[in-house]
């Protein structure tokens, strides 16, 4: 995967301000927010205080005391609700903005600032937010129609690509962070309480051993298009014609069929199988099964 991937985004955009506003928020996110730098970046979890997932999200330093946290399209107003749950007497302030704009995704950061250079969008005036996908570096720059840029591809596509979950697909309210692979990196277990750490840290002092487990899938041979019979079904995981796990995001992407899914634990060496709505279809396509280290 030497080329720039390319996809137009929506994300919302919370604004957090007013002097308690790093204090506030360490206490309600997984990472430690007083490392990280003005102008940086990093990943954390909002959870709820019995430990279940609301979302994963990015958080960036404007200022000392001015952040920014960085969703899906759409989760916005929840995570607002659920900051908003503890405050009290603190200066706090939230604002919520929808902003467009363009991913950039490579997996040699040399081709990056290339195609940036070649753009004119290197120490633009947009915003920019650095990629912490896995596999893949790169930048959000928001500010910008990301579709009047050409060779766009599905932004499913991308992240499926980098092992990046979704709200909806791989992250639900039930989900358990370790078994999604979203807890390195997003997760201080140095700084002090925050809402929902107690199932994080039993799970952690537990080796991660959760019911299932994010994995990949990718097609054995081309895939052209996608199956009319995979249509609307909620598609298996199957080894040996058992269900051994599930299908969350499925698409199409250079001749291949690409998908994340979850596996059963007791399944603990898997590297063929197929994937279908019921054993030995016709229909079923045989796929590669690769685990994924925490993104």
């Amino acid at each position: 995967m030497d080329n720039v991937l390319i996809s137009a985004i929506t994300y919302d955009v919370v604004t957090v301000s007013g002097e308690d506003s790093v204090s506030y928020l360490q206490g309600q996110l997984s990472q430690d927010l007083e490392l990280i730098d003005v102008g940086a970046t990093k990943k954390s979890l909002l959870l709820t205080p019995q430990g279940k997932l609301v979302a994963l999200l990015r958080v960036l330093r404007d200022s000392e005391n001015q952040l920014k946290i960085v969703i899906e399209n759409g989760l916005g107003e929840d995570v607002i609700a659920r900051l908003k749950m503890f405050v009290l007497r603190v200066d706090v302030n939230f604002l919520l903005e929808k902003m467009q704009g363009l991913a950039v995704r490579a997996q040699d950061e040399s081709a990056v600032v290339s195609w940036l250079e070649n753009n004119n969008l290197v120490d633009s005036e947009y915003l920019e937010l650095p990629s912490l996908w896995n596999k893949f570096v790169g930048v959000d720059i928001f500010g910008i129609d990301g579709s009047n840029f050409p060779d766009l591809v599905s932004f499913d596509a991308m992240r499926i690509l980098a092992n990046v979950p979704k709200s909806q697909a791989e992250l639900i309210s039930s989900t358990i962070p370790a078994a999604a692979r979203i807890v390195t990196g997003s997760v201080s277990f140095d700084k002090g309480c925050y809402v929902g750490q107690e199932l994080v840290a039993r799970i952690d002092s537990r080796g991660n051993n959760t019911p299932e487990r994010l994995v990949s899938v990718s097609s054995v041979g081309p895939v052209m298009e996608m199956p009319d019979s995979f249509a609307g079904q909620d598609l298996l995981i199957f080894v040996d014609s058992q269900a051994v796990g599930r299908i969350t995001s499925l698409e199409i992407f250079d001749s291949a069929l690409i998908a994340l899914g979850y596996v059963k634990r007791s399944c603990k060496e898997i590297s063929t199988a197929e994937i279908g709505f019921e054993s030995d279809a016709e229909t079923n396509i045989q796929v590669l099964v690769s685990e994924i280290k925490d993104v």
